[in-house]
């Protein structure tokens, strides 16, 4: 599949996934690092193009993102989706939250690297109120990582907020257990991505994003990766 499919069919779910929404919010970034760990063979530079779509809607909401990757050390590209659907306590019910837990509720995920294996995560998620932070989220899922057997646990923190005017710090953390048996196992590992971006205009922000994998894929005995990413994020 080329580079101006992978956008095509992003746009449209892009597009697809604001239907009936209470609010939502859809942006493109461009980033591009040099040196991310390959744990089967050579490091290599690469360019990565992401849609990313929020939305909240009457009983919850939906986070997506695909990410178009294209590495100097490859001819095609690679594409990586993933959706994030929430049903919250506080909608359903028709209340809000007072103190430090802003609402809870059921969380799902589904992580699709096109050609792969899919994995799919269910639990709960439970954002909080914390102060200085725009959003606080964390969510606990069982992880069923269908390329090896059985089931393991993930942990993910989300947030946001503004250190000073138009200057933002955001990202996530995902913490995932061991998984699998003695056949094929995925270690515990550890990935982060905060962002320190500076918004230029109200839809062009420019910064930077650190990419931290420990280790690599999950795979045993691969390099940590650690990669600062050049990063241009235009909202629609």
């Amino acid at each position: 599949m080329g580079l101006l499919k992978n956008l095509a069919l992003s746009s449209i779910l892009l597009s697809g996934s604001a239907v009936a929404a209470d609010w939502s919010n859809t942006s493109i970034s461009l980033l591009s690092g040099t040196d991310y760990v390959n744990p089967f063979g050579e490091d290599y530079d690469q360019t990565i193009i992401t849609f990313e779509h929020v939305s909240g809607w009457t009983y919850g909401d939906n986070f997506f993102f695909v990410d178009v990757e294209k590495a100097d050390t490859k001819d095609d590209q690679s594409m990586y989706l993933e959706w994030n659907p929430r049903f919250s306590y506080n909608k359903i019910m028709g209340q809000q939250s007072d103190g430090l837990v802003a609402d809870f509720g059921i969380a799902a995920q589904i992580n699709i690297p096109v050609g792969f294996r899919r994995i799919y995560l269910y639990g709960f998620y439970v954002d909080l109120k914390i102060p200085g932070f725009n959003f606080f989220q964390s969510h606990f899922y069982v992880r069923d990582d269908l390329s090896v057997e059985g089931t393991g646990f993930q942990v993910t923190l989300v947030w946001g907020l503004n250190i000073i005017d138009k200057l933002s710090f955001g990202g996530f953390l995902d913490y995932a257990g061991e998984e699998g048996d003695d056949t094929g196992k995925k270690e515990a590992n550890l990935l982060m991505q905060p962002q320190l971006l500076y918004q230029v205009t109200k839809e062009i922000a420019l910064g930077v994003e650190f990419q931290y994998w420990d280790p690599k894929l999950a795979v045993k005995d691969a390099d940590t990766e650690q990669v600062p990413q050049a990063m241009i994020r235009w909202t629609l």
